[in-house]
């Protein structure tokens, strides 16, 4: 049967006319509370706010006037009421983050002046763990969950096993480890949080006030354990347990207890519906999720998660019944949701991105691009520069896309196409965006202000470094308190980035520096195409389009026949990494190989005629770049960024290759890749020198053998660089180093050429490698090369698997690879392969790189693209490979 869908992958059935007039409507309109009334309760609001001295008083009143004020917009219309309210409830959320951090730095105080056999010191260290627990709920930040079951541990190690409060410390770390579980899939964690919660439920009476909620957790973690081994004993059990917490919990505990009973019980019914298709467990599965609302306080901060549950479950049952009703009330929750204050802004935003959906479903696009707009402003709240990038890649993940969806309504709204290709910018690339702020050389700033610029600097990389793994601990902005307690990591992160914030607004506010690192301008975006035109798509459910800058104008070209179901299907058959020698695939025990054969090349070919007839052939002829009959070393160049779905295509290789054919992209441009806007600006401002010359040092890794992986023809491809290179440069070749001595090297070298294994992973890119080592495989990760940022490098050659592969759907805007890894680094010119490269091609392609590279005028920026391009056009003319796209195709330039 089929299960339940999200609404951003949901079908589209027929509108409701009736509908989009009942979306709009609001009981909030018809109060008969005087207008004088309401504007004195307001001005009192005003005057509580500002003489409120703690921040847990700040909140309640900045609340509350931001519900006032919005409530004089409904009456009004006035958007001066509206703007204010959207600030009061912001500040409020933002004041009850000050009110717990407050709250952990006096408890973590209280923990290291109490002495380690004082009563009391037990007490501190449960409640220590309790708002660190309550902080990783609104962060996500996995950094505050390890230190709260760091903390909580210790609290239940302090506690004598007879004690009364026993019981309830183990119970809250076994809910911690269950959340470590969530996040990281750890089955031992999952195992242990089941035993200790048992444990807990079997020391609880059946009167106790804490019965319910120990008894929720239990059926919570039997229902994990059911997603995972899909056993129907473990989800009746949970479903048994569940019911029997909502029972105790309306017999001894409060209705936030209820609430949250309800809720768990909810989700076990779904999942129930989901094995059987019984419109009874849906229904069951709403019912709970209802109630769950109904007994669920009005400014509990999980509110917003539970109406957006619910929401989900009517959608479920809309699919399933095609009523309207489902839908409307649907759409209620979600709206209640997005603007309920005390929640998460992560929960707030992602029911924002459903109530959008269905408002633009409805044909309302100037309402869905009102609630995308209110979630393009909670983006920035949500991504911390204190989250690690595990963190990010986890919060993106749930969050994918938003940026699409708000450029498909901004433009069906009526919105302009810059403020439409700037929704789409704001929610790409996001971790390398933060990792360009850090790295940004503003050289004027700091020529013209250079103590300003000095404490930018060290605060941007204190931040960044925090949040690195060990790897970086050596670095000079590493912090001076020590690794391991909650206060040397989050609170300091925390002040620091508030202050940054301050120092932000003294630097916008010198002469010159008002735009620092604020989203690129119009005339930014002109400036970026003086080297060739830029093409972003964007496709979703509402349309698809293609926006096109050039240096004097901003437009966006519809493309009707480019359908997202038929991307889905012609990339599904597009990857061929595992036919590859350089696809990192262990080989069987008798040294044989484990790599397929290639059964697609029909497909691919088809594709690729697709792809040309529905987008690129437009876009080309749009942009005038058609039939100018140039010979290739005087192409122009074309920058194809960011594209979602679209990245997962090889743009440079659609249209038709057989011999004479001139309907492909290769045959009017030189195509090179960047993920987002401000990559390619932030490329473009770090100066180009030449990487061959008689100073310059070139480091080769050779990696012949790889324990465990198919031996590599490296010999013929290292030959071929020697001999084109010659004496231009210093030639370095490592021969299987280890990924220290290659770190070590990176720093001095201009030009980098890996030959070796690679491994991608589409689930989790951060974790993707080149594979290193002599006596062992040993990785050169993502997150080695995060912490590097060289000076010297200009070109990367990476010469292996799927280094330039887009990762798993869910994080498809944020392009992590090791491509785009490298370039962060410092490195100018990446060239990496979207699929496994064939032994063969990667010899051949290597080769003529270099040679074309040489012939050239290598001192114009654009030498490497040029390079590429004429290297793989050598390889597609020779032995009939024209329509062998998988050979040849997979080698692409990523760089400015």
């Amino acid at each position: 049967m089929q299960g339940s869908r999200s609404l951003l992958e949901g079908e589209e059935p027929a509108i409701d006319e009736g509908l989009s007039q009942r979306l709009v409507s609001n009981p909030s309109l018809h109060s008969k509370e005087s207008m004088d009334d309401l504007e004195t309760t307001i001005r009192l609001k005003r005057a509580a706010v500002d003489t409120a001295d703690h921040p847990h008083d700040r909140y309640f009143h900045l609340d509350d006037l931001g519900d006032l004020l919005y409530k004089s917009f409904l009456r009004t219309g006035s958007i001066s009421d509206l703007d204010e309210s959207k600030r009061a409830k912001k500040a409020s959320v933002d004041a009850l983050k000050d009110d717990l951090e407050e709250a952990i730095r006096t408890e973590h105080n209280a923990v290291n002046a109490t002495p380690e056999n004082h009563p009391d010191r037990t007490l501190h260290l449960h409640n220590l763990g309790n708002r660190l627990h309550k902080l990783f709920r609104r962060t996500k930040a996995i950094s505050d969950l390890e230190e709260a079951i760091r903390i909580g541990q210790a609290a239940v190690d302090a506690t004598p096993e007879n004690s009364a409060e026993r019981a309830g410390r183990l119970a809250n770390l076994g809910v911690r480890l269950r959340d470590r579980f969530d996040r990281t899939g750890s089955m031992d964690d999952l195992e242990k949080s089941i035993r200790i919660v048992q444990a807990t439920v079997d020391a609880t009476p059946e009167s106790h006030p804490c019965r319910a909620i120990r008894l929720h957790s239990l059926g919570n973690g039997l229902h994990a354990l059911f997603l995972v081994t899909r056993s129907m004993d473990d989800l009746g059990k949970a479903i048994r347990i569940g019911q029997a917490a909502v029972d105790a919990a309306k017999d001894f505990s409060g209705p936030s207890d209820q609430g949250l009973c309800l809720s768990g019980l909810g989700g076990m019914f779904l999942s129930q519906y989901r094995e059987t298709g019984s419109a009874d467990d849906l229904d069951k599965a709403i019912l709970s999720g209802q109630a769950a609302i109904n007994t669920t306080p009005e400014d509990h901060p999980d509110r917003a998660l539970r109406l957006t549950n619910l929401g989900n479950l009517l959608w479920d049952r809309f699919h399933r019944n095609q009523s309207m009703e489902d839908v409307h009330e649907a759409f209620v929750h979600y709206t209640e949701a997005l603007y309920d204050s005390s929640s998460p802004h992560f929960d707030c935003l992602r029911s924002g991105m459903q109530a959008a959906h269905i408002a633009s479903w409805c044909g309302q696009y100037e309402e869905g691009a009102q609630y995308l707009t209110e979630c393009l402003d909670l983006l920035p709240m949500i991504i911390r520069l204190s989250n690690s990038h595990e963190d990010l890649q986890y919060i993106l993940r749930q969050l994918s896309g938003l940026g699409s969806l708000a450029a498909s309504v901004f433009l069906k709204a009526g919105r302009s196409v810059s403020e439409s290709l700037q929704a789409l910018e704001k929610s790409r690339a996001i971790i390398s965006s933060i990792v360009i702020d850090s790295r940004c050389d503003e050289s004027m700033l700091e020529e013209r202000h250079p103590d300003l610029w000095s404490r930018y600097c060290y605060l941007r990389e204190w931040i960044a470094v925090s949040t690195l793994p060990s790897a970086a601990s050596n670095s000079p902005y590493s912090s001076p308190l020590p690794r391991g307690h909650y206060s040397s990591v989050t609170l300091a992160s925390n002040l620091m980035i508030k202050e940054l914030d301050v120092i932000k607004i003294i630097i916008r506010k010198t002469p010159e520096f008002d735009r620092f690192q604020l989203p690129l301008t119009e005339v930014e975006l002109h400036d970026l195409a003086q080297y060739g035109p830029i093409v972003s798509f964007n496709v979703t459910r509402f349309g698809s389009h293609a926006f096109l800058i050039t240096e004097k104008n901003l437009e966006v070209l519809p493309l009707p026949k480019l359908i997202l179901e038929d991307i889905h299907k012609h990339t599904s058959g597009n990857k061929s990494g595992n036919q590859s020698r350089r696809d990192a695939k262990l080989v069987a025990v008798d040294g044989s190989s484990k790599i397929e054969g290639s059964s697609h090349a029909n497909t691919q070919t088809e594709s690729m005629r697709w792809l040309w007839d529905v987008a690129i052939q437009p876009v080309l002829e749009k942009l005038g770049l058609l039939w100018q009959h140039k010979p290739p070393h005087i192409l122009p160049c074309l920058w194809w960024v960011g594209g979602g779905l679209m990245a997962l295509l090889p743009l440079h290789a659609a249209g038709d290759h057989q011999l004479g054919s001139t309907e492909n992209t290769m045959s009017h441009i030189v195509s090179s890749y960047m993920p987002s806007l401000k990559a390619l600006q932030f490329s473009r401002k770090k100066t180009w020198t030449p990487p061959v010359t008689k100073d310059s040092k070139i480091l080769i890794i050779k990696m012949h053998k790889t324990l465990g992986y198919a031996d590599l023809n490296v010999e013929e491809e290292v030959t071929a660089i020697q001999q084109h290179i010659g004496s231009s440069a210093f030639i370095e070749v490592l021969e299987t180093p280890t990924a220290a001595t290659v770190l070590e090297q990176l720093s001095a070298c201009s030009l980098v050429h890996f030959a070796c294994h690679g491994a991608s992973d589409v689930d989790q890119p951060s974790k993707s490698a080149l594979l290193l080592g002599a006596r062992s495989v040993e990785k050169l990760t993502i997150g080695d090369l995060q912490a590097l940022n060289h000076q010297l490098a200009q070109v990367a050659y990476l010469s292996a698997c799927s280094t330039a592969e887009i990762g798993g759907q869910a994080l498809i805007d944020e392009s992590i690879n090791m491509a785009t890894t490298f370039q962060l680094a410092g490195f100018r010119h990446v060239i990496g392969t979207l699929w496994g490269a064939f032994d063969s091609a990667a010899v051949a392609v290597a080769g003529k790189f270099y040679e074309h590279l040489l012939k050239q005028n290598a001192d114009t920026v654009s030498s490497v693209p040029y390079a590429l391009h004429h290297a793989v056009l050598d390889l597609r003319a020779e032995n009939s490979n024209s329509d062998n796209i998988s050979l040849w195709a997979p080698f692409i330039h990523i760089g400015p």
